[in-house]
C-alpha cells in the first residue's frame, strides 16, 4: 500500500547518558544496580533514533520504494510531535511570553510561517516559539531537577504532490523510515493516473457496470423500504383491531357477569314467592281440614 511518510522518532524518552531520544542497539550501564554490592546493572535501551531523518517527508509507492520530497516542496502542518526535554536554542526573537496555555502556544506557532515548533515550560507556563532550526538541527536537553519542559516539533507535509499520490500523511519512526528502499526521483504520475488507454476503457466499463448495479441496488432497497412500511402499517392496523376485539370481549364479559348477578336475584325472588304460596296453601289446607272436622262433629251430635 502506498503512503506518504513523515520521519519521526521511535520513542519520546531520552537516553540519560546522551540526553538524546532513544529510538543500532544501545546499552546503559548503571553502577551498583543489583546482584551484589559491586555488581553493575545492564539495561537495553533499544534502538537509537537517526536524527537526520526527523522531519523528512517521502512517498512510499506500492513496491515499498521511497521517494524523498525536496525540502523546497515541504510545508508545515498545524500538528506536532511531542518530546520530553528542552530545546534551548533557536528562539524566535520577541515571540516568547508567559501565562500561556499549551493551546495558546500552539496557536502562536501556527500563526508564524517560520515557526518549526515550540518549547513549553509546564511549571511556569511559558511559551518559547522556535525557528526552523529546532531539534534535531539544534540539541535537545533532558529535563533535570525540577525542570519540566516539553518540546513540540511541527509536523510537515508536501506542498505539491505528483498526480495520483494521496495527500494524507502517516508518521513513522526514523528507523523504519531508514529501512525503505530508495526509489529515486518521482515519476510524473502514480496509481490510476498512469494507466493506459485500454486500461482506462476497461475501468470506465467497470465504472458503468458499478453504476448500474448501484442503481439496481438502490431500487431494490426502495422496494424493500416500501414493503417494510406496508408491513408496519398492517401491523399497526392489526394491533388496533386486536385491541378493539379485546375491549369488546371485556365488555361482553362484564355484561355476562351482570346478567349472572341479575339471574341470581331473580331466582332468589322466585323462591320466596313459591315458598309464600306453599305457606298459603298449607294454611288454607289446615283451615279446610279443621272446618271439615268441626262439621263432622256437629253432624254426629
Amino acid at each position: 500500500m502506498s503512503q506518504t511518510l513523515l520521519g519521526g522518532i521511535l520513542s519520546g524518552t531520552l537516553n540519560p547518558l546522551t540526553g538524546q531520544p532513544t529510538a543500532t542497539i544501545e546499552y546503559l550501564v548503571v553502577a551498583g544496580g543489583g546482584g551484589g554490592s559491586y555488581a553493575n546493572a545492564l539495561y537495553n535501551l533499544g534502538q537509537k533514533a537517526i536524527y537526520q531523518n526527523i522531519g523528512k517527508v517521502a512517498y512510499v509507492d506500492q513496491n515499498a520504494e521511497m521517494h524523498l520530497y525536496n525540502a523546497s516542496n515541504v510545508k508545515y502542518q498545524n500538528k506536532y510531535t511531542k518530546l520530553q526535554g528542552n530545546n534551548p536554542e533557536n528562539d524566535i526573537s520577541g515571540a516568547a511570553y508567559s501565562n500561556a496555555t499549551l493551546e495558546q502556544c500552539e496557536a502562536t506557532c501556527n500563526s508564524l510561517d517560520n515557526c518549526g515548533g515550540f518549547v513549553y515550560d509546564n511549571n511556569n507556563k511559558v511559551c518559547f516559539p522556535k525557528g526552523n532550526n529546532i531539534y534535531p538541527s539544534s540539541p535537545l536537553v533532558a529535563n533535570s531537577g525540577n525542570n519540566n519542559f516539553s518540546t513540540y516539533i511541527r509536523n510537515k507535509s508536501p506542498s505539491v504532490t505528483p498526480i495520483g499520490i494521496p495527500k494524507e500523511i502517516m508518521n513513522t519512526d526514523t528507523i523504519t523510515y531508514q529501512n525503505y528502499i530508495n526509489g529515486g526521483n518521482f515519476a510524473d504520475k502514480y496509481g490510476l493516473a498512469k494507466i493506459t488507454s485500454v486500461q482506462r476503457q476497461q475501468l470506465e466499463q467497470l465504472e458503468t457496470r458499478m453504476k448500474t448495479l448501484s442503481s439496481q441496488l438502490s431500487k431494490l432497497t426502495g422496494n424493500y423500504m416500501n414493503s417494510s412500511d406496508m408491513v408496519d402499517n398492517q401491523a399497526d392496523k392489526n394491533k388496533f383491531g386486536l385491541q378493539k376485539y379485546v375491549n369488546e370481549l371485556n365488555a361482553t364479559d362484564k355484561k355476562i357477569q351482570n346478567f349472572s348477578k341479575g339471574a341470581t336475584y331473580m331466582l332468589d325472588d322466585s323462591n320466596i314467592v313459591v315458598l309464600q304460596k306453599n305457606y298459603d296453601y298449607l294454611l288454607w289446607s289446615t283451615l279446610a281440614i279443621g272446618a271439615v272436622i268441626i262439621s263432622m262433629g256437629v253432624m254426629k251430635k
